[in-house]
């Protein structure tokens, strides 16, 4: 049974056990969208250039399991992945266990909170690069009650191990702010804000180091503070807390992990073949009939996506679509894409026009050589996926 952790469970708050395995993706994006009026969390998920990282063929095992876990991945396979459905069976089965890891109550609130997040996998497409890709929708119900029931639960797990004493400062003030049923995590318009307490000296030494690794041109280090300045993402620290902002307060975002340039063309086949790469026709269903009905788990996140499309998925989705067959209302949605674009072209130029942006906007090609053949046959992503 996993263990859980108040590491862990500040995980499940934040909605994402542990998974390690030989699945990869290069790029990512994630879309945040607070609808108010179903009071509900919205995150569309884009995972870009799926891979194998060892070429053993694990990576197929380890997709077919991650699909049935509605395991929801951050930044990378790990340590940020997590698989719901694991971890509501080893909360149920602690039940039945003689020494519980967690007590009753915070085990029901647990339970409780994975109860309100519903994770919807898409399906597959193949990007402009020819990369199997997928996407998912993370939708987390009654987001304010279940936010207040976040805190609660998180304070509740801090308690629960302050047996132990601890000569850290950190650590000290958490069990401080758990005491005072501290609040760390806000919703504010379309933003979330988490808020954990830190040392201002930890805070400053922080910077510190961060300041000395770019100096010293760690490329990694510059990767990744490029990757966060380009994000809708905001820390600061204040009377003790370090806050981090991820997600514009007024509007709907994105962020974006840019492309790491790892992906190996080995498991576009095997994603083909088995699963197939259709949501792109779904998307481009529901663009056309935004009400359509649904009678899969996959139509149902396709109809949630078609209206939240970036510009570049949009466009991509449309052209390919053309290419299928002839659409007049698909045709007008493309021109109304860019009027100045439109103008003077005819559908068949209006078509290639795009068809060579998206090209000109595809990532490089693979490190490796010999590339997979992997048909391009679904949509990409929402709003800012790519």
């Amino acid at each position: 049974m996993a263990r859980f952790s108040s590491f862990a469970l500040c995980a499940l708050l934040f909605v994402l056990a542990a998974m390690a395995g030989c699945l990869e993706f290069d790029e990512q994006t994630v879309y945040v969208e607070h609808d108010e009026a179903g009071d509900r969390l919205l995150l569309i998920i884009d995972y870009q250039g799926l891979y194998e990282t060892n070429g053993h063929g694990s990576a197929q095992e380890d997709l077919e399991e991650i699909l049935k876990a509605k395991t929801v991945a951050l930044w990378s396979s790990w340590p940020f992945a997590f698989a719901l459905e694991d971890m509501r069976v080893s909360l149920e089965e602690m039940a039945a266990t003689e020494d519980p890891e967690l007590s009753e109550p915070l085990r029901l609130d647990c339970l409780k909170l994975l109860d309100r997040v519903r994770v919807l996998n898409a399906g597959f497409y193949a990007d402009t690069a020819a990369r199997p890709c997928a996407s998912q929708v993370v939708i987390i119900e009654k987001v304010n009650d279940t936010l207040s029931l976040a805190n609660r639960t998180l304070n509740a797990a801090i308690r629960e191990e302050t047996a132990r004493e601890s000569e850290n400062q950190f650590e000290q003030m958490c069990r401080a702010a758990a005491a005072a049923d501290h609040t760390w995590l806000v919703l504010k318009g379309h933003a979330l804000i988490a808020e954990v307490p830190l040392p201002e000296s930890e805070f400053e030494e922080a910077r510190a180091g961060l300041r000395d690794e770019l100096r010293q041109d760690n490329e990694v280090v510059q990767r990744v503070v490029g990757a966060l300045l380009s994000q809708p993402v905001l820390f600061w620290h204040e009377d003790s807390m370090l806050r981090v902002k991820v997600g514009l307060q007024a509007q709907p975002s994105q962020l974006a992990m840019p492309c790491k340039g790892d992906y190996k063309p080995n498991l576009g086949e095997h994603i083909t073949k088995t699963y197939g790469l259709h949501l792109d026709d779904m998307l481009a269903r529901y663009l056309l009939d935004p009400e359509a009905p649904t009678e899969t788990e996959q139509e149902t996140a396709a109809r949630m996506m078609a209206p939240r499309l970036s510009q570049r998925a949009l466009i991509r989705v449309l052209t390919r679509a053309l290419r299928k067959g002839p659409s007049e209302a698909l045709s007008e949605k493309l021109r109304a894409i860019d009027g100045a674009a439109s103008e003077g072209k005819t559908d068949e130029e209006l078509l290639a026009f795009w068809e060579q942006w998206l090209r000109e906007q595809a990532p490089a090609p693979s490190k490796e050589t010999g590339a997979e053949p992997v048909e391009p046959a679904s949509g990409d992503g929402v709003k800012g996926t790519e």
